[in-house]
């Protein structure tokens, strides 16, 4: 909404895609979002309710897409990411 007029239908998608996040493997994912985005990838142990979402990594989108992987996703035995986005 700018000066009480709404933006064109469909503008703010165009100029922000919403973000895609795509499992490859165990720990490892990638990130598709407009450039210049910052945000959090965070990890917990479980889905439940009350669980306890540690942060792991914070990045700023330079590319369209960013591929994380986590370097110990091996020896856990479970993992649940989400991304959190800060700007």
């Amino acid at each position: 909404l700018k000066n009480g007029v709404p933006d064109p239908t469909g503008l703010r998608e165009a100029l922000f895609p919403f973000p895609e996040l795509r499992s490859t493997g165990k720990g490892v994912f990638e990130v598709t979002a407009a450039i210049g985005k910052l945000f959090v990838v965070e990890r917990a142990a479980t889905l439940l309710p009350d669980a306890i979402w540690q942060p792991v990594s914070t990045q700023f989108i330079a590319a369209p897409k960013f591929v994380y992987a986590d370097t110990n996703a091996s020896v856990r035995e479970s993992a649940f990411y989400r991304v959190k986005w800060l700007k």
